[in-house]
């Protein structure tokens, strides 16, 4: 189950990040902030952010049984902490030398700097080729 909530995760920051970062008040103002300035932290209310991390640790023990959505909760934390770190090192100026965190620079780099409504995965491009927003093939990704 944790691993199911992990992939849980990816879908759900991409979803997140389209439909939410870039469509819904005051997320998207706060969003086009850090595209303007990407060094510049993300400036989303603490509160919301424990709302949200609380009700994915709390909702499993309202089951009856706890087990398996504890641990799918567990992976969705485990999925949070890993795209906060991907994302902080796609900011970094220079190019991993591991090949898939290089891709992922390239194609965040790409949202960034080319195409603000493609390539909205931080940990992975699935979703994106899923929902159709990789980066077009006809732009040179450096």
């Amino acid at each position: 189950m944790i691993p199911a909530g992990f992939v849980a995760w990816t879908l759900l920051e991409y979803l997140l990040h389209r439909f939410a970062l870039h469509g819904i008040e005051p997320f998207r103002r706060w969003h086009l902030e850090h595209h303007r300035d990407p060094a510049k932290p993300l400036q989303t209310p603490v509160l919301f952010s424990l709302m949200l991390v609380g009700a994915f640790v709390s909702l499993p023990f309202a089951l009856p049984d706890a087990h398996a959505p504890a641990l799918f909760a567990v992976g969705l934390c485990i999925g949070q902490v890993s795209q906060e770190i991907v994302h902080h090192r796609l900011h970094r100026t220079d190019s991993p030398s591991n090949r898939w965190l290089a891709a992922r620079w390239r194609e965040h780099g790409y949202h960034h700097e080319v195409d603000g409504n493609a390539a909205y995965g931080t940990c992975t491009g699935f979703w994106d080729r899923v929902f159709g927003t990789s980066p077009r093939q006809d732009r040179h990704i450096s």
